[in-house]
């Protein structure tokens, strides 16, 4: 994963578990930070779901495919220092050359906007080598 910038961000390693139902998800930043996130079709809603958690903070939003064939996903990011949960989407692009594109928003409420929180790009290991 590289950031916007084209700086090496972190690196995921992401497996099927459960027979397939479920997408784990395990990061570690360039600079030694981790996380873990749980992506799986709840049968409830009938939408994807992601709960990512971290020593930074917890997201859990829920969403599907767009008109464009993104995935987006939409809930709350809640920040463990502080406990402060505001509104937050993710979004997944896959491009044409196989990479996909993520991009976080998270909503600010003194200007009544979203900000980018994150915008990064996947290539799959062994892509470019």
């Amino acid at each position: 994963m590289t950031d916007s910038s084209g700086n090496v961000a972190g690196h995921n390693v992401i497996t099927a578990e459960e027979d397939g139902c479920l997408l784990v998800e395990r990061w570690t930043s360039a600079s030694g930070g981790t996380g873990q996130s749980y992506n799986f079709l709840d049968p409830s809603t009938g939408k994807w779901r992601q709960l990512w958690v971290s020593k930074a903070g917890v997201i859990d939003y829920s969403g599907g495919l767009t008109e464009t064939e993104s995935m987006k996903l939409e809930g709350e990011i809640t920040y463990q220092s502080s406990g402060q949960t505001t509104p937050f989407t993710g979004e997944w692009t896959l491009n044409d050359d196989g990479t996909v594109t993520q991009h976080f928003e998270q909503y600010n409420a003194e200007t009544n906007s979203w900000d980018e929180w994150f915008t990064g790009l996947y290539v799959r290991k062994g892509a470019t080598e």
